[in-house]
């Protein structure tokens, strides 16, 4: 489905209003898949990808052990885990993504 998407969090802290408002949203196709280990690598069955629509393969957010938090009329809200890699070093962040999709005009 195509969305635009922000993130409601860095590095597992929320943002304040300002710092929403003043970011951009991205563009891009939202999928829910199931993990290709089903849950056996600790991090949940389903992955939440979006996916930029230019054709690029290597997601914009990726979200582990995702669920679907809220369906309203405006969008979607969907939390999960985010990785973060400095070097070698893998860090998971709670990460929450709102969607809506894009006006018509």
């Amino acid at each position: 489905m195509l969305v635009r998407a922000l993130c409601l969090r860095r590095l597992g802290v929320k943002l304040s209003a300002e710092e929403l408002r003043a970011s951009s949203p991205m563009a891009g196709v939202l999928r829910m898949n199931r993990s290709l280990y089903a849950g056996r690598d600790g991090r949940g069955k389903d992955v939440c990808l979006l996916m930029p629509n230019n054709g690029e393969v290597r997601p914009l957010v990726e979200l582990f052990d995702a669920r679907l938090i809220r369906i309203e009329p405006r969008g979607l809200l969907i939390g999960g885990e985010e990785d973060f890699w400095n070097r070698k070093r893998k860090t998971s962040y709670p990460q929450v993504l709102w969607c809506w999709p894009p006006s018509r005009r």
